[in-house]
């Protein structure tokens, strides 16, 4: 496929049949190097890759950064390992990239995602997300974080679909179930059913669910997402079990901060952590709007625990 590929132009390619990928040892992702200007539109037709294994390399991925679109395919029985601060994921190391945008949708992914670099940001579907947009897509995926080493230079995301979100993000209608964890780091570490870390106020994310299993020896742990800095988060609900060693535990949010704005949320699961856990928010650090917004969860916090917001 890469051979294909033309810098600065778009490729268009079509399955038209379902492709078992177990006999490649490890997939070279099609997009890996600056300046990312390999432009595809991948349309699986319905179709099926199976067994993708991506391990050890830049943006370990199938597409690498994805410039262009990814649509109405399954992704079965991925294996992902990075092993690099690049980032990776099912898709893409990065979805979309700077003035590169990237549309996702209708897409359905299984598998594992792992990683042996500290600071990485991981995702079922991609570790990072800038100038995106990702629609309808479901994941059943484990996603494992062991490289949290508590501090800024090392801070690391993960989450169900993406790991971190950056300027000019929509994430809609998606799904995602499986494990999300974080196992090793105290502090500076973000966890989320969808979405790590919202890392500008330029993210969107409307009508998403997760009935994922979302854990962290650390902080910042949201069955949505886990640092939310600010934008509009709307009509999204959480069913799983979140566990959170620390703080900053929320069925929807973890942690709020900047302007934010949440509303007609659910959050009917179990959250559980040491201090600062909420039903919808753990903590709040800026102006935060809630609206229409219902929890059932049960919640479990030896300090400052609340229905709504832990404080």
């Amino acid at each position: 496929m890469k051979s294909v590929l033309m810098k600065g132009q778009t490729t268009y390619f079509k399955l038209m049949n379902d492709i078992d990928m177990s006999s490649i040892d490890n997939w070279q992702p099609l997009n890996p190097d600056d300046p990312y200007d390999l432009g595809v539109d991948f349309n699986g037709d319905g179709h099926s890759l199976k067994n993708l294994k991506s391990k050890d390399v830049k943006y370990a991925s199938f597409f690498g950064v994805l410039y262009g679109n990814c649509h109405d395919v399954k992704f079965e029985g991925a294996e992902i390992v990075g092993n690099t601060k690049s980032g990776a994921g099912i898709i893409g190391g990065y979805i979309g990239t700077g003035s590169k945008p990237a549309h996702v949708y209708n897409v359905e992914a299984s598998g594992t995602v792992t990683n042996k670099a500290t600071g990485q940001n991981l995702g079922g579907l991609g570790g990072n997300a800038r100038e995106a947009t990702i629609e309808n897509c479901s994941v059943n995926v484990t996603v494992t974080n062991p490289m949290g080493d508590g501090t800024k230079e090392g801070r690391t995301a993960t989450g169900g679909v993406i790991g971190k979100t950056l300027e000019k993000v929509s994430i809609t209608g998606c799904t995602s179930k499986g494990t999300v964890e974080t196992t090793a780091g105290t502090s500076n570490t973000y966890t989320g059913g969808i979405v790590g870390y919202v890392a500008t106020a330029q993210t969107d994310i409307s009508n998403c669910q997760s009935h994922a299993s979302v854990k962290s020896a650390g902080e910042r742990v949201g069955g949505i997402v886990g640092h939310y800095e600010g934008g509009t988060l709307s009509g999204c609900k959480f069913y799983g079990e979140l566990n959170a060693a620390t703080k900053y535990a929320g069925g929807i949010a973890g942690i709020t901060s900047k302007e934010s704005t949440i509303t007609n949320c659910l959050s009917d699961g179990k959250v559980n952590c040491a201090t600062l856990t909420g039903g919808i928010v753990g903590m709040n650090e800026s102006t935060l709007t809630l609206e229409a917004c219902e929890s059932s969860s049960t919640i479990a916090g030896t300090d400052r625990a609340g229905g709504i917001i832990g404080r």
